[in-house]
């Protein structure tokens, strides 16, 4: 009986030192997994308002739980549009 092999990554440690100050590191990460991230931190969630969102993706720092700055952010660098709706942040296509 053969064991799978395991593959262990190097630790990122640029981005575990951000994680430590207070602030999350996206490096190509897909935009669905970077909303999860930032609503672990954030009151106010966010959610993606269209399907075709899921295959951006996202670069940059971000304050963990300063969702107003991430919706910002990836709006003016996509051509979103963010509305509120049921007590949530919705990102649409612009």
């Amino acid at each position: 009986c053969a064991l799978p092999i395991s593959i262990i990554d190097p630790a990122d440690l640029s981005r575990s030192l951000d994680w430590e100050a207070g602030q999350l590191s996206f490096d190509n990460e897909p935009l669905p997994a970077a909303v999860e991230r930032m609503n672990r931190y954030s009151r106010e969630k966010l959610r993606l308002g269209d399907p075709s969102l899921k295959t951006m993706r996202i670069n940059g720092v971000f304050s963990a739980g300063d969702m107003e700055s991430f919706v910002e952010g990836v709006s003016a660098l996509y051509g979103l549009n963010m509305t509120r709706k049921d007590g949530q942040m919705v990102l649409t296509r612009g």
